[in-house]
């Protein structure tokens, strides 16, 4: 228990403690609660808030034999004030320190043996508030395997020297694929990083975690395999520089210490923190989680690395290529596209979304091609340098035999293969066939693996080779079996799906079906492939072995896709049209929304999210709902606060009627936005067909709503059958102190 003691300055206190109060405790302290330690799209960590003007005293036991002492601490959010650290093995001082602000969490390790079997006390104070966290006492082991994942996004397979690529753009990568499984055939569940990585760490398919493209964050709240690990004694900690895995989308909960930069930082900062992440945790087992953005666009690599790698008769100096790349429209080189530009350059134009003109009014599109490619493979030859440096840490810390480490992509990237560059435009190879290879710990044993995998068999894999129990359910199954070649392996249909809304960006593009959220689904096989356009029925099928990029849909359906035809049917059979409503207040007032839908109601109508202080149910012919917004007084800037979606399932031609109440008082129908832009407004009558605005969750954002309270409406195709989140009041506050709600 916590006790205050009267302000004296011991022997052991720390210098300067001055007439400040000694908080003393056994770690972890009783009375203080652990929190994520919340930072807007910087850190968040597991820890204890202290006040500051007092010192903190953890006592953390006897020192065994080879003991080891590891903290993290950083200054409070608006502090700019040192931590100052002493640490005690009985009475003797053995380390101390003052860590200056830095914005950030510092972890550190002290080697404590030499004062073995004496009592370990750790000492912080600071003259502002201040966090501490992560502090142990432990013995090094090797007993468990660390994991190491390293996630490439964007990267395309056919890039990679150890799959063909002459160019020498990987040389670690290849270097470690000589010593580990190199899967051939690993297809992710999506062609967008959010719904792919939820799949991966869940080992769930996208229809089940719910986690499409126009959903914000992972509803459903099923387990990441990271708690496993964090359930089990590991350290586990991850470096992402990708926005879209803030951990207001749902990532990032079972993480000991959350680390996210935005792309544009460059991969060896992000590496940077990664190996101070891995010095921090050595001796301990360890899962780190690295999510690199380098090949990812846009492009900006070292000079020295585009003089070396651009097009053969290419003059063109790096400094002049962003104003070149990014001044135009990047759509439309290839024979498909090009139609699609003609039919949609209007589009565009309606809607206001681009005023640049067009590539191939400004430059070659061969040219271009060339350009982007060869700017491709300079980032990924720079990112190859960085993993490097990881690599190399692990064997200089005498831990690279010990450790799991997977190598893998979220999807891959279009070279306008199809008609259009990027990626979660399409259901094709170039964006969901990915780079996968797999070094077991304690084996430099290669080979190759022929077979169909997913993203979502790579948690069981992990599972059965670190011994980590992971109960319960997933979809994939290990890959052991293919691994090892002990075990049966039973052959698989690979499934991927998106949700879209149809625009020039995406193919096939037709006019009339401009702006309607659409929803794709392909299965394969290790021979055929089928791709479906739910909105629309259409269907392509492709022979891979005849066709293995794809460019000749078959005329005929061939025999024997018995087993495609059916999963893709069982993909589908959730997938419903509907309304679907979000509410958003500021973030300083406490704020509650009550309200109606009446009319052609809905037949059923969902919370996505279902938390204290929310309801909606029937009543009669009426819908009634309610929300309550709590203010959050830590946010030091003015920004909304909305909460999770209302969604109903409705006829295409319903009429419905919305009435809304904030805090009592009746709220200014203008004050909710319709469809995909939000231009157009809830008339006075409160009357609305919701399919006249089709739109997805991206395009219908709450960050572009001018007034709070306010509300965005539109109609959206979703999974029905997703359960809704259902969060007691303890969860709640966690989620609130991350800032989600």
């Amino acid at each position: 228990m916590l006790r205050l003691v009267a302000a004296i300055c011991l022997l052991v206190a720390i210098a300067g403690c001055g007439g400040g109060n000694l908080v003393q405790s056994s770690w972890p302290p009783g009375d203080l609660t652990l929190e994520h330690f919340t930072e807007r799209s910087e850190e968040w960590r597991y820890g204890y808030k202290l006040e500051g003007g007092k010192t903190y005293e953890f006592e953390l036991g006897a020192i065994p034999e080879n003991g080891v002492f590891r903290y993290g601490v950083r200054e409070g959010q608006l502090s700019l004030e040192p931590v100052r650290f002493r640490l005690l093995a009985g009475e003797n001082v053995i380390a101390e320190s003052e860590i200056e602000a830095s914005g950030r969490w510092r972890h550190a390790q002290i080697d404590v043996s030499d004062s073995a079997g004496a009592g370990l006390v750790a000492q912080f104070e600071s003259d502002e508030e201040f966090w501490v966290g992560g502090l142990e006492l432990f013995t090094p082991s090797a007993d468990k395997p660390n994991v190491l994942v390293i996630l490439m996004d964007t990267l395309r397979k056919d890039r990679m020297g150890f799959y063909g690529y002459e160019r020498d753009a990987t040389p670690t990568f290849d270097a470690l694929a000589s010593e580990s499984t190199i899967f051939e055939n690993l297809f992710a569940q999506s062609p967008w990083t959010r719904t792919s990585i939820m799949s991966l760490f869940s080992g769930t398919y996208p229809e089940t975690h719910g986690m499409t493209e126009h959903r914000e964050y992972y509803s459903q709240r099923l387990p990441m395999f990271t708690k496993a690990f964090r359930d089990n004694g590991y350290y586990t900690q991850a470096f992402v520089a990708n926005i879209g895995l803030h951990p207001g989308s749902g990532f990032g909960f079972d993480f000991d210490h959350f680390a996210l930069r935005r792309k544009f930082v460059g991969d060896a900062v992000l590496v940077d923190l990664a190996l101070e992440g891995l010095n921090s945790a050595k001796g301990k087992p360890w899962f780190t989680y690295v999510h690199l953005m380098g090949v990812h666009s846009p492009y900006d690599p070292p000079a020295d690395l585009w003089d070396r790698y651009q097009p053969e008769g290419e003059s063109i100096a790096r400094d002049e290529l962003h104003e070149m790349l990014f001044g135009v429209r990047n759509v439309g080189l290839g024979k498909q596209a090009q139609l699609s530009c003609t039919e949609g350059r209007e589009e565009y134009k309606v809607h206001g979304e681009d005023t640049r003109p067009f590539i191939e009014d400004v430059i070659d599109p061969d040219r271009m091609k060339a350009i982007v490619e060869a700017l491709y493979d300079a980032e990924l030859r720079n990112s190859d340098a960085q993993i490097k440096r990881i690599i190399d840490t692990l064997k200089a810390n005498g831990e690279y035999d010990n450790t799991l480490i997977i190598m893998l992509a979220d999807h891959g990237e279009g070279f306008w293969e199809h008609g259009l560059n990027h990626h979660g435009n399409s259901l094709f190879g170039e964006l969901l066939d990915v780079p996968f290879i797999l070094k077991r710990p304690h084996t430099t044993e290669s080979h190759r693996v022929e077979e169909v995998v997913e993203q979502v068999d790579i948690p069981r894999t992990i599972a059965e080779i670190t011994g980590v129990a992971m109960d319960w359910p997933m979809q994939g199954q290990s890959l052991m079996p293919l691994v090892s070649g002990e075990g049966s392996w039973e052959p698989r249909v690979a499934r991927s799906s998106m949700s879209k809304t149809i625009s020039p960006r995406s193919l096939p593009y037709e006019p009339e079906s401009a702006g309607v959220m659409h929803y794709f689904r392909s299965v394969r096989n290790d021979r055929y492939k089928i791709i479906r356009n739910d909105a629309s029925g259409d269907e392509q099928i492709f022979d891979l072995i005849n066709d293995p990029r794809e460019q000749n849909p078959l005329a005929e359906e061939p025999e024997g896709i018995e087993d495609l035809r059916s999963t893709l049917d069982v993909m589908g059979s959730d997938r419903v049209y509907g309304m679907a409503l979000m509410l958003s207040a500021p973030w300083n007032e406490d704020t509650v929304f009550t309200g109606t839908i009446s009319g052609e109601v809905p037949e059923s109508m969902t919370l996505r999210t279902q938390l204290p202080g929310r309801s909606i149910e029937r009543d009669g012919d009426v819908w009634r709902f309610r929300v309550e917004i709590d203010a959050r007084e830590d946010i030091p800037f003015s920004a909304p606060h909305y909460n999770p979606i209302l969604f109903g399932v409705v006829e295409p031609d319903a009429q419905v009627k919305i009435e809304i109440e904030v805090n009592g008082e009746p709220m200014d129908p203008g004050s909710v936005h319709l469809g995909k832009k939000g231009e157009e407004r809830l008339d006075a009558s409160g009357e609305v067909v919701p399919s006249n605005y089709s739109g997805d969750f991206d395009e219908c954002h709450p960050t572009r709503i001018t007034n709070y309270p306010g509300g965005w409406l539109w109609f959206s195709y979703m999974s029905e059958t997703v359960a809704p989140l259902e969060i007691d009041a303890e969860t709640a506050e966690e989620l609130r102190s991350l800032g989600y709600l």
